[in-house]
């Protein structure tokens, strides 16, 4: 149920999905109460929106994508019909640029007065716009750790940063157990930047360099850079793995009989991503999708999210009535005083983009 997130590229999806301007608009049904909700595979209650539907009267239709990107190159070829999207919060920047999403009507989501101001105000340009995105889950970056290995390893204490991956020396010690690391450079330059004590935000192309420096002397001892990681981790395949909170949540859920997996945020520092909803221009339902994003802010409801999921709402008046094993996990729910380590993602600037993908690529040939 946790979708795992994807970021390849959105020139490659717009090259894909351009056939798509040549199509006629997206058929509407003889509704006029529905809303039309573009959302990653697996990812709402179902019986949240069968409740939803029973009890406003109002139609949910659900089309789903599997990646970042495909969801953001269709709504920049326009908004194809939908009414509300979810996407991450480091896209709403470009899509607000892009003029292809627009305002919600705070008045139709007396519910957003709920939400937690403080995980908002960590986010980027316009997704810290409070009237432009809500907030539906969020999470974490961290380290996926197989717990007896590293304690074995490390009889000394395990230490909890950024330099079991990019230390050489600590790296080397788990070379033999594997080392994996996320297919997602921009989210690798920002752990390395919070390792290194720079600004894990930062577009310094000097301070860039460093974090890349630092990857390659340390990738020398890593198994895997990888997309698939959750099997890795859930089979004692891999032993220290960055990776987003989501998949090591999956990992312990799915892990072989015998084998702990820990989630560690270092003390240097972690990334929060929030996937938010939000409106494309021209959505034909706007009432409808404002009536949705209300009820699903709406405490008890955002409780039975987050059970269902085991993603963190960003509605804390939901907490009483969230599972008190979820609420527990540091995984899931970071206590209060991590929270001000906590960065948004690294946005590496165009003009080194390409160079940073040709030396990542390079990295994740086999050595």
């Amino acid at each position: 149920m946790i979708r795992r997130r994807s970021r390849a590229g959105v020139a490659a999806a717009l090259t894909s999905l351009a056939a798509l301007v040549l199509l006629p608009a997206m058929a509407t049904a003889d509704a006029s109460r529905m809303v039309r909700l573009y959302n990653w595979v697996d990812y709402i209650n179902p019986k949240v929106i069968a409740d939803f539907e029973k009890e406003t009267g109002i139609d949910v239709v659900i089309e789903t994508y599997t990646s970042s990107e495909q969801a953001e190159a269709r709504l920049l070829l326009g908004g194809q019909g939908f009414d509300l999207v979810v996407v991450y919060s480091q896209q709403i920047d470009r899509l607000a640029k892009a003029g292809v999403i627009e305002p919600f009507d705070l008045d139709l989501v007396p519910n957003s007065a709920g939400v937690d101001t403080s995980i908002m105000a960590l986010m980027p340009g316009a997704a810290s716009d409070a009237t432009l995105t809500m907030p539906y889950f969020w999470g974490t970056t961290g380290i996926g750790y197989n717990v007896k290995e590293l304690e074995r390893r490390f009889p000394e204490g395990v230490p909890h940063s950024w330099g079991l991956i990019f230390e050489p020396e600590l790296a080397r010690r788990l070379e033999s157990c594997g080392v994996h690391v996320i297919d997602a450079p921009e989210t690798a330059i920002g752990a390395a930047l919070a390792w290194l004590g720079l600004d894990p935000g930062s577009k310094n192309p000097e301070d860039i360099e460093a974090a890349m420096a630092a990857i390659e002397r340390a990738s020398v001892h890593w198994r895997a850079i990888d997309s698939e990681l959750i099997n890795a981790m859930a089979t004692g395949a891999s032993c220290v793995t960055l990776a987003w909170s989501t998949e090591v949540l999956l990992a312990m859920a799915s892990a072989a009989q015998g084998l702990e997996v820990g989630y560690m945020l270092p003390r240097e520092g972690s990334e929060i991503w929030v996937d938010s909803f939000a409106i494309p221009r021209g959505a034909p339902h706007r009432k409808e999708a404002h009536l949705l994003v209300n009820y699903l802010l709406r405490p008890d409801v955002a409780a039975r999210l987050t059970n269902w999921s085991q993603a963190a709402n960003a509605v804390p008046g939901s907490k009483p009535m969230v599972s008190a094993e979820i609420v527990s996990n540091p995984g899931v729910y970071p206590p209060e005083e991590m929270r001000e380590r906590f960065y948004p993602l690294a946005a590496v600037g165009t003009g080194m983009q390409s160079e940073i993908n040709n030396r990542w690529m390079w990295l994740k040939l086999p050595k």
